[in-house]
């Protein structure tokens, strides 16, 4: 949040009350303050602790002084400028100011010996440390005497009566004033006295109140409503427990050769340095954020220098610039509409900023800047040298860096040769690495726009050269499997090496590699006998959890065709569904009769093991011969639809050998033991069964309940020796929380399926036997399970998600905009993979694969597959998940396309509508929630669960649901989602809950009376029925005058309701009592009504 953006009182007549409280004599009068200046006060009342508007400078003297003289100049000076001894306090009914009532501190301080890097430090530190504007002083002043003939002064001031152009101001009557005192004689009485800080004050209110406030309000309100939300430059930065969010700052030049090529251009162009580095910057911020109209703030001055030249006081206004992205327009043209979009803006400068956000309705949360988050500010100054400026009097100063309340403050200062360009940020938002890119970014931009201001946007290149040979470091990784890409070949060969060793373990029995590839060969024979298999064909089987599922897959892929796993819990109308949309017609089972109620198509051909196992037995044991290579397709698996069907995928021999053989991310071998945890109807099989059997490794069958039960799970691996798994993450993270040691049972650990989360990784790695043993993976069906692997070395700086890390060998990686255009570091774009992993599309779905599996526009023999995640990359190479360009999500492991429940549900009589969402609460599991339109009473969440219950699998069947005669709509006419999401908390809550207790009763009458309600609930907020910041200071001052406690503005802003305000008064009360006081607590049923 930053000092621009709580609103000025709306009351005129207060606004001309100045006038009557204000006097000739410039001591111990009170005034109310600028809209600036209010809402630098409420900062600081919410955050007391705050250093964010701490500013000033330093001076080097190189001379002795006396303190006598120093104590006698800072008085002359403060009778020069009254604003040193105010003070800043809630007034009646807003916040004001009262000179007279303080002065500024001195301190003196020895710093003789000290090094050059303690005594910045020691600056610095007392720079940041806060001031009370409500008891003073608001400006300090310290003299490090290096020795007696060296001292360093320091000015540290508060801003709410220092701006830029004060510092000259202060530093020349502060010599002026030390000569008056040396000499004896009067330096400053030629001159003329300072206009009083007060009569802008009067100027400003004057102005708003009248016709050209009007104006100005009718001018703003119509660009308010075209304010877009803004995001972040950086996609996946997130503080850190223990880390604090402070300013940062990295420095770069724009060189003489530039430097001068741009005087040139701006000449031709007829527009200032300003104009241009403005227009730069906003195409840094639409490329950054994506966003086709975003929002820029610029500082301006309101000061007059007619009349307020010499005065000190801040004067200062920031100004909201919108920018549209036309694709098409050159960077003339995106010039010219700039420039002349930030003319009109300037001339509606004193409209100040907090007004313009009030008029947007813009949300004010806490910690972070409600609309303008990007911010430039261009300074002209003389050629310097180091920061530092001579003065007439020999002395040199420094400025002070200042904390930036912004996410980015590009300050430019322009000396002339020049641009020395300091791009402050918040540490909160991005990280030195992301920083330094993007400065270098900018340079790459600036230097674009000179060199090509008359080719059209979307022709430039907007990654630098260094960037894009950093990307094909990263993508690599190649690996040659001398063409044994089929997977049963490799199969074969493996279990000849490896004949007497178990290869799969299951609860009922166990195979040999021996065993097991003999019995496949007398499956294929088999098939190839009764069912005549042509290559690609596809083949499914339906089976109990066992070795013969194993032995299924191979037989199928060795009789030269596809497999498809069917889960047998899935409702019959499903399994017929996956049937059809790949022509299977061949059906292996455990027994004939778990077919019954399957009522499947007469053609459908079906081997029972139960039945046909003696028939398998006679045939031949050796391979037979295919011709399969490994781009045919070995499996086909469903994933979730948005249109309600299901996308069968195609997946070749060559991206499942890439997957397990030789790669990095699985060091797996004989004497391993890999866990086969997941449904085969998941791809999560595939990297168990093929990573173990393609390896020489043991593969374990693990029983359901073995799977979900931690103990049962732990009690197995120890048994049998298993050190090798891979865990749906919502499973990893329950068994985490339960039990973190559960960890130290593994070598390698994976896990995916969701966003991997930082708490719960933190929980367990004390316990893993080594570094690396936990591997978060991630890929999608569509490239072969796992396309990136993130081995956990250490926890990541960057985020509260573990990252995707990066590709494995054979794989390649590429962030790209809407255009199929590289993005730079942290930018998020669409995740696009291509490499051996990339399956062959989905099967007889040549409209998706279109859409989906494109060539790289740069090479079109690269197949490209668009993941529809949105990731960026983090300065080290690895990928952060970021969201998902379609709603698509994972839940419980599961992969989830909320379009394709919306679509069942619809379907019921009587629905008109449906939104899928899923919801995490503040404790417990996520669920998914079903909002549900319709008017007939009957429909009801039982009749709705029991219609899904035979057309989806359990983890799409919604765990809640909220019922709605009509759905809102925004003002688009669309589906207002953010309104539907308050059903979730309003369940059960009563529109109005009278206050309890005495605090209540008080703070409710309180409230009511000061914002003109008759009754105020105490669960109701604060913001959402019509309060402000400037309202909050008002009523907490009369809260904290009649319960004699101190209650801070920023508790309004933590808990805005009567009963969180009340309950704290009794905290404070009893703490000022040293008892312990019992706490109404609020009815969990009952919540803030909007």
């Amino acid at each position: 949040m930053s000092h621009f953006d709580h609103p000025i009182s709306q009351d005129t007549d207060i606004r001309h009350n100045l006038k009557k409280e204000t006097g000739t004599g410039q001591n111990n009068q009170a005034w109310p303050l600028t809209a600036g200046q209010q809402s630098l006060w409420l900062m600081q009342k919410m955050h007391p602790e705050d250093v964010t508007y701490n500013t000033g400078f330093a001076i080097h003297i190189p001379f002795s002084l006396d303190p006598v003289v120093i104590r006698k100049a800072m008085r002359s000076m403060c009778s020069w400028y009254p604003l040193f001894t105010a003070i800043f306090r809630m007034g009646t009914t807003e916040p004001e100011c009262v000179t007279g009532k303080t002065m500024p501190s001195l301190e003196m301080v020895d710093a003789s010996g000290w090094e050059d890097e303690t005594l910045q430090s020691k600056i610095l530190e007392k720079q940041l440390l806060p001031f009370d504007l409500e008891n003073g002083p608001v400006a300090r002043m310290y003299i490090f005497s290096k020795n007696s003939a060296e001292h360093i002064i320091l000015f540290v001031v508060h801003h709410i009566i220092y701006d830029f152009e004060c510092k000259a101001l202060i530093y020349e009557a502060f010599m002026r004033h030390c000569q008056e005192v040396y000499q004896g004689m009067s330096l400053t009485g030629e001159l003329p006295t300072p206009k009083p800080f007060r009569e802008h004050v009067i100027a400003e209110r004057d102005l708003l109140a009248g016709e050209m406030g009007k104006k100005y309000r009718e001018f703003w309100q119509q660009q308010a409503g075209e304010f877009p939300v803004m995001r972040e430059l950086a996609a996946y930065r997130q503080l850190q427990d223990g880390e604090m969010d402070t300013t940062a700052a990295s420095t770069f030049k724009v060189d003489i050769t530039l430097y001068q090529q741009l005087k040139e251009q701006t000449g031709r162009q007829n527009v200032t340095t300003f104009a241009w580095l403005q227009s730069v910057f906003q195409l840094l911020v639409h490329k950054y954020t994506g966003l086709q109209k975003i929002v820029t703030g610029v500082p301006v001055s309101n000061r007059d220098h007619r009349l307020f030249k010499d005065t000190l006081g801040y004067f200062v206004n920031l100004l909201p610039v919108t920018s549209t992205w036309y694709p098409r327009h050159t960077f003339t043209e995106h010039l010219r509409d700039s420039t002349k979009n930030f003319i009109r803006i300037l001339s509606h400068k004193q409209y100040p900023f907090s007004d313009i956000l009030a008029l947007a309705d813009i949300d004010r949360a806490p910690g972070k800047h409600p609309l303008l988050q990007h911010v430039l500010n261009y300074l002209v100054f003389p050629k310097a040298s180091g920061g530092a400026k001579a003065d007439q009097y020999g002395n040199t100063y420094y400025d002070l860096p200042q904390q930036s309340p912004f996410s980015i403050a590009l300050d430019v200062v322009d000396d002339g040769e020049q641009l020395h360009i300091q791009c402050k940020y918040r540490t909160a938002a991005y990280d030195d690495a992301f920083i330094e890119d993007l400065c270098q970014q900018y340079l790459w931009y600036l230097q674009q726009s000179i060199a090509k201001p008359d080719v059209p946007l979307d022709e430039w290149q907007w990654t630098r050269p260094a960037w894009e040979q950093q990307l094909e470091e990263w993508n690599s990784g190649v690996i040659d499997h001398k063409d044994n890409e089929v997977i049963h070949r490799l199969f074969a060969t493996v279990a000849a090496l490896y004949a007497g060793q178990d290869a799969v373990v299951a609860p009922d029995t166990s195979i040999t590699y021996g065993d097991l590839d003999t019995y496949a060969n007398q499956l294929a024979h088999f098939i190839r006998v009764s069912y005549p298999a042509s290559k690609g064909q596809v083949m499914a089987y339906m089976l109990k959890r066992s070795t013969r599922v194993v032995v299924s897959i191979l037989g199928i892929l060795k009789a030269g065709a596809a497999y498809m796993p069917v889960d047998p819990d899935l409702p019959p109308a499903r399994i017929k569904a996956m049937l059809q949309a790949t022509g299977c017609e061949v059906l292996v089972c455990d027994d004939i009769a778990q077919l019954a109620l399957l009522e499947l198509p007469a053609y459908i051909r079906i081997i029972a093991f139960n039945s046909d196992e003696e028939h398998i037995r006679r045939m031949q044991q050796e391979e037979p011969d295919c011709l399969v290579t490994g781009e045919d397709t070995a499996y086909v698996m469903f994933t979730s639809g948005s249109t309600g069907h299901p996308k069968p995928v195609q997946v070749l021999h060559a991206g499942v050998v890439n997957l397990v053989k030789d790669n990095k991310c699985l060091p797996i071998g004989p004497g391993d033991n890999m866990a086969q945890l997941s449904n085969y109807i998941f791809d999560g099989s595939t990297f168990e069964i093929f990573g173990a059997l393609l390896n020489g490794a043991g593969l374990h069958i693990l029983p359901v309940s073995t799977v979900y039960s931690r103990e049962a799970l732990l009690a197995y691996v120890n048994e049998q020796k298993v050190n090798v798994a891979l865990l749906p993450t919502s499973l990893f993270n329950r068994f985490a929380t339960e039990d973190p040691a559960f960890v130290a049972a593994f070598d390698r650990l994976f896990f995916g399926g969701e966003a991997a989360s930082l708490e719960y990784v933190r929980q367990v790695m004390p316990y893993c036997k080594h570094a690396g043993v936990l591997v978060n993976a991630y890929g999608p069906t569509e490239c072969t399970v796992i396309s990136l692997y993130y081995p956990v070395y250490e926890l990541s700086a960057y985020n509260a998600d573990i990252p995707l890390g990066r590709p494995l060998n054979n794989a390649k990686v590429y962030v790209l905009d809407e255009q199929h255009r590289s993005l730079p570091m942290g930018v998020a774009g669409e995740l696009y993979i291509s490499g051996k992993g990339v399956s062959g599309g989905y099967f007889k779905r040549p409209d998706l694969n279109e859409s989906r599996f494109i060539n790289a526009p740069w090479n079109d023999n690269e197949r490209l597959y668009a993941t529809g995640d949105i990731v960026c990359y983090l300065p080290y190479g690895q990928l952060q998940f970021v969201g998902r360009r379609d709603q698509q999500f994972k839940f419980r492991g599961y992969r989830i396309e909320p379009g394709e429940i919306e679509t069942t549900i619809s379907t019921f009589p009587g629905v008109s509508a449906v939104w899928i969402h899923k919801h995490q609460p503040a404790t417990g599991p996520a669920v998914l929630i079903a909002f549900v339109e319709t008017t007939i009473s009957e429909i009801t969440a039982v009749v709705l669960t029991t219609f899904l219950s035979d057309k989806l699998p359990h983890y799409m069947i919604p765990g809640k649901y909220i019922l709605l005669n009509t759905f809102p709509l925004n003002r688009q006419g669309k589906v207002d989602h953010h309104v539907l999401l308050q059903h979730i908390q309003q369940v059960g809550e009563q529109e109005y809950t009278p206050p309890q207790t005495s605090e209540e009763k008080t703070v409710a009458a309180i409230w009511e009376r000061a914002m003109h309600l008759e009754r105020i609930s105490i669960h109701d907020n604060f913001f959402a029925i019509g309060g402000h910041s400037l309202l909050a200071a008002r009523i907490m001052a009369e809260i904290t005058a009649y319960f004699d406690v101190e209650v801070s503005l920023g508790a309004v802003f933590r808990s805005p309701t009567i009963h969180t305000i009340s309950n704290e008064i009794i905290r404070r009360k009893a703490s000022t009592a040293g008892i312990t006081p019992e706490i109404k607590r609020a009815d969990r049923g009952k919540f803030i009504r909007h």
